[in-house]
């Protein structure tokens, strides 16, 4: 079940209503998650799914509590450097990198470059340094993916990891590089909640390096995908079942590192969404709740068809109007900013919170798409709500950046 709002934004509800549309993240439960995370899964390395949200202090506190981080672009490594990750603690996937992107993240020294293709796992061995700690790990694709969520990412053809078969044909072509070859990545599916799944990709990467190293790898990664529940009556992970099992497992006494990427799972619970109403509207059976924030701040619920669970804050005393029902949407002229349905019942100025909202929002939706403000970001650290980043207009985004003067 989703979490009740935590004090702090109670409390500083008037501050934040009057720069809507704001996310806040508590980094308080977000301590408590990952501390539950490592109790039950105290032998695998935790590194931080950067895409989730790299908000710079969500990144901070990220370092700062001693998990990794996950990057998949030269510019999400460049930026958990800046935020405080030491190289050993980054991990660099995504399915494009190019040479000059390899050969930077090797020079820094980071834990592991998760190779996506023969030609780049070729190039990597080959620019590795001899004094470098970097792992050069092959992303792997099996023929059979999970085929139960929403992104799946492996299984059948795919732009992600080399094909296991592919990989067997090369190892066996190919020795004394397969020798240099230091592990193997898999990443299955993204919202799985379901522990049974999540035993399923560990016991599938483990069976293909059994299959692939004579002897135990120096790192596995089992990717991530720890799904979420968004809505009221969905259900926990059961992370004590997957803890208890997998600590079973023959393959959990190897010297082999046992890695998980985890975005949303860490911090999208710790997220919430604030939206003013500014008007309701009827059309033919239909219900509309206009906010002031929609798919520009929170594209995510749109592409997946996932629906969040969604809270009402009154500003007045006012009785509500009665609707069920509704569609609520964000402030676009077009037809697809609608961001979730629910059966709330509003007045205009009141405030609609939309839980689980702390990953994939600001940065994977189109802010300016019509010149919206942005939204204002919060957190919560230590019982305290503080800003930490302002709103930004559209005219400092037209401005920003340009080659040329255009005010001449």
């Amino acid at each position: 079940m989703p979490r009740r709002l935590p004090q702090a934004i109670a409390t500083g509800i008037e501050r934040l209503g009057a720069e809507t549309p704001a996310f806040v993240y508590d980094l308080d439960y977000c301590h408590e998650r990952l501390a539950r995370l490592q109790t039950a899964l105290p032998f695998a390395s935790i590194y931080y799914a950067v895409k989730a949200n790299p908000l710079l202090p969500i990144l901070r506190f990220m370092a700062s509590v001693g998990v990794g981080a996950e990057v998949a672009s030269i510019g999400e490594l460049r930026t958990a450097i800046m935020a405080g990750f030491r190289p050993e603690r980054i991990v660099f996937g995504g399915p494009a990198k190019s040479p000059s992107d390899v050969d930077e993240a090797i020079s820094l020294g980071i834990r592991a470059v998760h190779c996506e293709s023969i030609l780049e796992l070729e190039y990597a061995l080959s620019r590795r340094m001899n004094l470098s700690s970097t792992l050069i790990v092959g992303r792997v694709n099996p023929e059979v993916g999970l085929r139960t969520t929403i992104e799946n990412m492996s299984g059948g053809p795919s732009r992600f990891g080399i094909d296991v078969e592919e990989l067997i044909s090369w190892k066996d072509n190919n020795r004394s590089l397969w020798s240099q070859v230091d592990g193997l990545h898999l990443y299955q599916a993204s919202q799985v909640r379901m522990w049974s799944q999540i035993r399923m990709t560990v016991e599938t990467l483990d069976d293909m390096a059994s299959q692939l190293f004579d002897e135990a790898p120096r790192y596995l990664n089992y990717g991530g995908g720890f799904g979420i529940p968004l809505a009221l009556e969905q259900p926990e992970l059961d992370l004590d079942s997957l803890g208890r099992w997998w600590w079973q497992q023959p393959a959990s006494s190897s010297s082999a590192e046992r890695a998980l990427e985890l975005g949303r799972y860490i911090i999208g619970p710790t997220g919430h969404l604030l939206t003013t109403v500014i008007r309701t509207k009827s059309s033919r059976g239909h219900v509309y709740i206009m906010t002031d924030g929609g798919i520009n701040v929170f594209i995510r619920p749109k592409l997946t068809g996932e629906q969040h669970h969604v809270e009402v804050l009154r500003t007045s005393p006012a009785e509500c109007e009665r609707r069920s029902d509704v569609i609520i949407t964000g402030p676009l002229c077009t037809p697809i900013d609608e961001i979730a349905t629910s059966d709330i019942h509003v007045n205009g100025g009141d405030l609609v919170v939309i839980h689980d909202a702390g990953a994939y929002g600001p940065t994977l939706s189109p802010q300016f798409f019509l010149g919206h403000p942005t939204p204002t970001e919060w957190v919560v650290e230590d019982g305290r709500l503080r800003q930490v980043r302002r709103r930004r207009i559209m005219t400092e985004y037209c401005k920003d950046g340009l080659v040329d003067d255009v005010d001449q």
